[in-house]
């Protein structure tokens, strides 16, 4: 799963300091506002000896409160959504031993929720994870390592 890595990346103060809560999963019951709610989906690419790609659809959840600016919670929002925006913008690199070769982002919604009375912002990414470990290995479905370099060499002494 890759929720923790976009957790981590949004964990900083750029996010944190416009929200009263950021969370991966599901939300706590309380009524704090602004908030964050990361839900995640995985497709491995499926290949004869397993697999060494994972596509993660990504969805990032922006409810604020209609209080707040007078725009019915719009403006704050679309804050927050600039400032998460700026942060996965077309992100690579290593996060939590994971391997983020390309972050996409591919949709955004915005709306009023009737369920929370808030202004909400939905963020859609597409997340391309690589399983090739530095060493050349994939890591298959059931969980062995498959050597994927013809680099290798045995040498007896």
């Amino acid at each position: 799963m890759i929720g923790d890595v976009v957790y981590s990346l949004l964990n900083v103060s750029a996010v944190t300091d416009l929200v009263a809560q950021l969370n991966y999963g599901i939300s706590a019951q309380e009524d704090l506002f602004p908030r964050v709610i990361i839900t995640e989906s995985g497709t491995p690419e499926n290949f004869k000896d397993g697999y060494s790609i994972i596509n993660h659809d990504v969805e990032i959840n922006i409810y604020a409160s209609k209080g707040k600016d007078g725009n019915a919670g719009f403006l704050e929002a679309s804050n927050i959504a600039d400032a998460i925006e700026t942060i996965l913008h077309r992100y690579k690199g290593t996060v939590n031993g994971k391997d983020i070769r390309q972050t996409l982002f591919s949709n955004q919604e915005i709306l009023f929720d009737n369920t929370s009375q808030c202004a909400r912002v939905i963020m859609e990414y597409s997340i391309r994870q690589s399983k090739v470990a530095a060493s050349g290995f994939v890591v298959t479905e059931s969980g062995q390592f498959l050597i994927t370099e013809a680099s290798v060499s045995i040498t007896q002494e």
